[in-house]
Parts: structure tokens; sequence; C-alpha cells
């Protein structure tokens, strides 16, 4: 009996040592290492503004230099490319001006490099904006590259020309569905 005892007492040591520290590797495991981690990248939010909401979109780099350069997006404005003049990261808040449309974004990063919580300010307004960092912009829809199949029916189309009080005028012919 004794024999047990001191094989079960022993086993139960060494449990006690092991499962301590298996739950501090997990837990190792499971930190980030955000020394390694940039703000550089593509980070898209919604800004609410009174009556609709606009998806933004900071794509921010690296210039050959190694300072940061940014642009916007307001995709649902159909507006790509809009520089970005002033970008600071500092303490872990982004800093953003865009001067030709008077705003300025600025956030704090949480901890995993995922997420900025800030405020969007223009035009004398300040609105929550938080972004999230994204592996891929949001596709712009554009209109003027229509796919099929069109909402009107294909044709071929006649130029006809005509004079009218000395000028002259030019229609195409063509049919809605």
């Amino acid at each position: 009996m004794k024999k047990i005892y001191k094989i079960m007492l022993g086993s139960l040591i060494c449990l006690a040592l092991i499962i301590p520290g298996s739950v501090s590797m997990i837990g190792f495991a499971q930190q980030q290492d955000v020394s390694k981690i940039s703000i550089e990248g593509i980070w898209e939010g919604q800004l609410k503004v009174p009556g609709t909401e606009l998806r933004i979109v900071f794509n921010i780099s690296k210039n050959q230099d190694g300072a940061l350069t940014a642009t916007l997006d307001s995709p649902d404005q159909g507006v790509t490319d809009i520089p970005i003049e002033e970008v600071i990261f500092k303490d872990n808040t982004l800093h953003l001006e865009v001067k030709s449309a008077g705003g300025i974004f600025e956030g704090k990063v949480n901890q995993d490099f995922l997420v900025i919580e800030g405020e969007w300010k223009q035009s004398g307004q300040a609105l929550p904006l938080t972004i999230n960092r994204v592996d891929k912009a949001v596709e712009i829809l554009r209109p003027q590259e229509p796919k099929k199949p069109y909402p009107y029916i294909e044709k071929k189309s006649s130029i006809y020309k005509f004079k009218s009080r000395g000028k002259t005028c030019r229609y195409t012919d063509f049919a809605l569905r």
C-alpha cells in the first residue's frame, strides 16, 4: 500500500510541476510579438455621416526613405488615391491629415494591431471612425464599365445628321428594355 501511495504522490508532484509550465507556454504561444508589426497596410472603416454611411479606406505604406505615406479612398463616392499630406505614427497613435479635403483622422491602435479606434474631423464636425486592417480593399464598382447582361437591348447604332435653324444636329438611335 505504501508503494502505491508513493507512486501516486510522485505522479501528483510531477503533474503539479508540468501543468503550470504548460499553461505558461500556451499563454506565451498566444502572445503576438507586436514589435515587428507595422502600421503599414490597408485599413477600412464606415464613417457614419447624417443620412448615410461612407466606406473609408486608408492605404498606408513607406516610401523609399522609410517615411510613412498614405492615400485615402472613398469607394461610395467613387474617389481613390487622395494623397494624405501628413502621416504620423507615434506611441500607437495614428494621425492622418488630408489637407485637400480639410480632414483629419486620429486614432489609437489596439494591442494586436488589427483595429484603430478614432475620430474623423472635417468641417467643424468630429465623427467616430473605427478602422480595421484588411487584406484587400473593397472593390469599387464602376457603372461606366457595364457588364452583360445590359439593362437595354444591344443594337447597332446609326448616327443621323440634320440641319435645324442653320446648325448641324446629330443623334443616335438606341432602345431601352
